[in-house]
This record gives C-alpha cells, sequence and structure tokens, in this order.
C-alpha cells in the first residue's frame, strides 16, 4: 500500500479539508458580521413564552378554517408565509428558497429580517463548501438573536425524523445528554423532531 492511500493520511487529508471548509465558512461569517451558531428544536424559544390566552368575542370571517381561508398577516416580505402554531406562537416560512426556510424571528420588522436574510445566506454559502449534501427533503429552521449578531440553527431531514447541521457539533455545546452509541444519539435527535 502506497504511503498516500494509508487511512492515516486519509484521515489527515480529511481533516485539513474540514479546517480548510471551517476557515472559509468563518472568513464568511466575520465578513458579514453573522455567526451561525449551531442549536435544537428542544432550545427554540416558542417554548419560553409564558404568555396567557385573552379571550374575546370575535366576528367569524367567511370560510374560517377552510382550506381557502388565508390568515391575516400584514405586510410580509415576498415568498414568506405566517402561520400559528397549535400552541399560539407565529412562525414564517418562506418556501422559495433552495429548501424550505423557517423561523419564528419576525420577519415584518426590517431589521429583524435583514439580520436573519444574512443567517440564511450564511447557511446556503455553508451549504455550498460542505462535503455533505443536503437531502431533498430537509427543512431550515433559523433563529436571529434579537440582541446579537447570530443565528442559531438546525436543519431537519423529514424522512428520518432528526435534527442535522452543517458542521461537526459537539453534543455538549446543545446541552444533550451523552450516549452510548449512534443509533442511541439517532434517538435523541429525533426527540427534537
Amino acid at each position: 500500500m502506497r504511503a498516500e492511500n494509508s487511512p492515516d493520511s486519509l484521515a489527515s487529508e480529511s481533516a485539513s479539508q474540514q479546517m480548510n471548509m471551517m476557515e472559509k465558512y468563518l472568513q464568511y461569517t466575520t465578513a458579514i458580521g453573522i455567526t451561525l451558531r449551531p442549536m435544537t428544536a428542544a432550545h427554540n424559544t416558542r417554548y419560553d413564552t409564558r404568555s396567557l390566552a385573552h379571550t374575546n368575542w370575535l366576528t367569524i370571517s367567511q370560510g374560517l378554517h377552510t382550506s381557502g381561508h388565508k390568515p391575516k398577516s400584514g405586510d410580509l416580505p415576498i415568498d414568506w408565509n405566517m402561520y400559528v402554531h397549535p400552541e399560539g406562537t407565529v412562525y414564517y416560512i418562506n418556501t422559495g428558497e433552495v429548501i424550505p426556510v423557517v423561523t419564528d424571528t419576525p420577519v415584518c420588522h426590517p431589521t429583524a429580517l435583514k439580520k436573519l436574510e444574512e443567517g440564511v445566506g450564511a447557511v446556503w454559502d455553508c451549504m455550498n463548501n460542505s462535503q455533505t449534501s443536503i437531502p431533498n427533503n430537509s427543512e431550515l429552521y433559523i433563529y436571529a438573536e434579537p440582541n446579537a449578531e447570530e443565528c442559531k440553527y438546525y436543519l431537519i431531514y423529514h424522512d428520518s425524523q432528526t435534527e442535522f447541521w452543517l458542521e461537526n457539533t459537539e453534543m455538549s455545546s446543545l446541552y444533550m445528554p451523552p450516549v452510548s452509541s449512534e443509533a442511541h444519539l439517532k434517538f435523541i435527535l429525533q426527540e427534537h423532531y
């Protein structure tokens, strides 16, 4: 066996490629001023909301709760649609992108939208530079932090019902419990689906 094809040289080459990709990623995110930070669905801010529902008498709109009825969404940017989660929080979906983008960031606010678009752009650049191909049935969740120049994200692969990220991610940084195997890890990731 030739030295350049040894397991050690292949591992070293793979590590070198990952370092080059990470350096490009860090240069890009530093240039635009947005940092991408992995998160899990369990850390979604929608679960932190402790608001109580306020009751009121309403006029029932024509066709309410039929497929032909769309909720009022204000002046949403092009390709964005507003939805209400069964738990009551508002979220937005953009299906005009490479893969669907989901966010709780209020896209009606120009500064929040600008930061969100920069974060989505950083994700697309990372996807293009990644050695991992993104499956067709995937979705990006991204949240632009209101008081920081960072966006938190995760990707969902619906076929396996698991989260994934564009870089190697330490479980401890995501506050996940330790696991005994990759099969065990898959169960942990499916809990967040």
